[in-house]
């Protein structure tokens, strides 16, 4: 082949690339807007999961969010890295569909981020470039609306826009990434920001990067959540690790809650939240059909699980994070993390937190992640069959005495399953 030949075929070649982006980036963002309900639940995981695996800047231990309603917008913004060249591409060209490849992160601006396009199929980007010479700063309109053409028109006007960056001395109270968009349907970001806010006090255990979170709106005002340092401590040959969580209100503080990560001689965990009231320690089980299984962030479809448990774990969840894939590695990541759960019920009674004994609380499952499937089915009634057999021989009988008879009722259900399991 000639030179100019091939010179041709190159530039056809890199024409096709982007074409192929372009289409990419419109059918993920069909997809999120074609499942509102889904999608709606998941944008804020996905831009908490951009922040949070661009890790700390260097010097700080944490990452701040700060999260704004205004009438007619939402504002996303962190504190984190700066973006690289290559996380700066991959956002433009809608990322990678490897979204579980790294032990650490779960894949910085992949596929998931054009998820956020819920919201808004258009959004506007303020950020931080890290450059050889130090930092610049860029703005860019994403704009995924239209077929392809148009799409990829607006990934040409963004690397245009990326060449008008302007250097910046100071980073210090510049946010790293800035994104705001429109208020088109308020109900999609009420759902987002309720399944966010019932996940958060989990999150300081699952990402232990996060620290400051802010919500601000013109309706409610100020709510900021602030995470402490982690404490540890060994108990009945496991390991016990803490966080302190301070909310504050309006300028009022809330009484102080904690999250506890429990772990045997595996990584997986079992997690419990508790809050302080005037008689002391008092237990915080998530919501009725909260999700039960995190995988650093929640499975939205893991609410069957008759527990009062989250469970922590290097899971195997589908793309859209909404199930288990259940193989043998996640089966077995999940009787480790039972084993996890009996420590938190011995821990818990030792300390003899308020409503301690209702971690004991377990029931025969109605349903699985895949309703059809008879064997994973008979396989999580086996399972929580079994860990109602290790919480039936547990020392109850030390608590008092109110609490010692609705334990024993719990007891004698869960030999009625005994039973029932033959």
């Amino acid at each position: 082949m000639s030179n100019a030949a091939y010179q041709i075929y190159e530039q056809a070649l890199k024409q096709q690339h982007s074409r192929n982006e372009a289409r990419r980036i419109r059918i993920r963002v069909a997809e999120a807007r074609q499942n509102p309900h889904s999608a709606s639940l998941r944008w804020p995981f996905e831009l908490l999961q951009n922040a949070l695996d661009a890790g700390p800047r260097n010097g700080n231990h944490f990452v701040t969010i700060l999260i704004r309603r205004e009438q007619s917008k939402i504002v996303f913004e962190h504190d984190g890295a700066p973006f690289t060249s290559t996380e700066l591409a991959a956002l433009l060209s809608g990322g990678s569909s490897k979204e579980f490849e790294s032990e650490v992160t779960t894949g910085r601006f992949g596929t998931g981020f054009l998820v956020t396009h819920v919201l808004a199929e258009r959004t506007t980007l303020q950020g931080l470039l890290d450059v050889e010479t130090g930092y610049e700063q860029f703005c860019l309109n994403l704009d995924r609306s239209g077929d392809e053409e148009t799409i990829l028109e607006n990934i040409q006007a963004c690397n245009e826009a990326i060449r008008t960056a302007q250097p910046i001395t100071d980073i210090t109270i510049i946010p790293s990434a800035s994104f705001e968009y429109p208020i088109v349907d308020s109900n999609m970001l009420e759902l987002g920001f309720d399944a966010l806010r019932q996940a958060l006090p989990y999150l300081y255990a699952t990402r232990r990067n996060l620290g400051c979170i802010g919500f601000y709106t013109e309706e409610h005002g100020s709510e900021t959540w602030i995470a402490g340092e982690i404490s540890k401590e060994q108990f009945d040959n496991g390991c016990i690790e803490y966080r302190p969580i301070q909310i504050n209100r309006n300028g009022s503080v809330l009484p102080e809650i904690r999250i506890y990560r429990f772990t045997t001689q595996h990584n997986t965990a079992a997690l419990v939240l508790v809050e302080k009231t005037i008689e002391g320690w008092k237990m915080r089980f998530p919501e009725k059909d909260a999700p039960r299984i995190y995988r650093e962030y929640p499975l939205r479809g893991s609410g069957f699980l008759p527990i009062n448990f989250v469970l922590d774990g290097k899971f195997e969840p589908d793309q859209e994070r909404n199930k288990l894939q259940m193989g043998d590695t996640d089966k077995n990541l999940l009787v480790n993390a039972f084993d996890a759960c009996i420590l938190a019920v011995k821990y818990a009674l030792h300390q003899n937190w308020t409503d301690s004994y209702l971690l004991a609380q377990v029931s025969k499952p109605h349903t699985a992640f895949d309703s059809t499937d008879s064997d994973e089915k008979q396989w999580w009634v086996e399972q929580l069959a079994a860990f109602a057999n290790s919480l039936a021989v547990l020392p109850i009988w030390t608590l008092a005495s109110a609490v010692r008879l609705e334990a024993d009722n719990q007891a004698r259900e869960m030999m009625g399953w005994r039973r029932f399991m033959g």
